[in-house]
């Protein structure tokens, strides 16, 4: 399969290359991604006229070229983490608010951390891992060749992972034993009954209720995590874990309550960093309902 082996050459290349050198072939890899995808260049200046409103068209366009770009950046040092010792992880990240997820994980019930698809969030994984705390991820079904590849640096970084196929039954055991369940929840993946309607930045998106549903039923607190690219900074990423988020089983329509809290604060994250949102699917909410 075309896809597999383009990602298998792409992950040996980051590894056995010098960190400089597999940078800058991920950055001239973006560019021509940029240029020869324009359906996928497309969904993200379509993307960027919810989430970046007030920007250019020129400066839109630049923004859309950044994704590509970031998206680069996050895969080469993820690839590169296969074979490394994991306290290299630490050492790329500004992270803040562990005492946060410390504060859920003493009430006994694990913690849920909710993300988007928004810049390294794998590294999150990576690094709490590193820290030592025991995550699980739930991810995407996909074909066998592709998951066994992508296992490679998800298992390197720590994190253990869960399939959908199996999402609630693994996700109680993983909360029941106090550890930590990492959720993306900025878009529906797969069956959309799970799914609600709400405000997303300057549009409105379809959201999956599943984290708030899983919090309500098992009274696991909600940590938001974001982990974005710093180019600026002294080190590469900057991981952020928000206060808890309690769920409330006594207000009215409570999954949607706790989802549109949950979904308001990625929102807010993806406002403020456009250019990592990595999204190429359409799923704005136009018209009539």
């Amino acid at each position: 399969m075309l896809r597999a082996r383009l990602l298998r050459a792409g992950m040996t290349l980051a590894r056995v290359l010098p960190a400089p050198f597999a940078r800058a072939l991920g950055r001239a890899a973006a560019r021509a991604a940029y240029a020869v995808l324009p359906e996928r260049r497309a969904v993200l200046l379509d993307n960027l006229r919810y989430t970046a409103p007030d920007a250019s068209a020129e400066t839109q366009r630049r923004l859309a070229r950044n994704t590509f770009g970031y998206i680069a950046d996050c895969q080469v040092d993820l690839y590169r983490l296969v074979g490394r010792p994991p306290n290299e992880v630490p050492a790329m990240i500004d992270g803040r608010g562990v005492e946060n997820l410390e504060s859920a994980l003493r009430l006994g019930r694990g913690v849920i951390i909710v993300t988007a698809h928004l810049g390294n969030y794998e590294l999150g994984a990576a690094w709490l891992g590193a820290l030592g705390y025991r995550v699980h991820g739930m991810v995407e079904d996909v074909e066998p060749e592709m998951l066994a590849l992508l296992e490679q640096y998800r298992t390197a970084t720590g994190m253990r992972t869960l399939s959908r196929n199996r999402g609630a039954r693994d996700a109680y055991r993983v909360l029941k034993s106090g550890e930590v369940l990492l959720l993306v929840a900025d878009r529906v993946i797969g069956d959309t009954s799970d799914g609600v309607e709400l405000p997303f930045c300057e549009g409105r998106r379809e959201v999956p209720r599943g984290p708030a549903l899983l919090s309500l039923a098992t009274g696991a607190p909600i940590v938001i995590g974001i982990a974005v690219r710093t180019p600026d900074g002294p080190r590469r990423y900057r991981i952020v874990l928000e206060p808890p988020i309690m769920p409330n089983g006594t207000e009215p329509d409570a999954a949607s309550t706790l989802t549109r809290k949950v979904t308001d604060r990625l929102a807010a994250a993806v406002r403020e960093y456009p250019d990592q949102w990595f999204v190429f699917q359409p799923g704005w909410i136009t018209g009539e309902r």
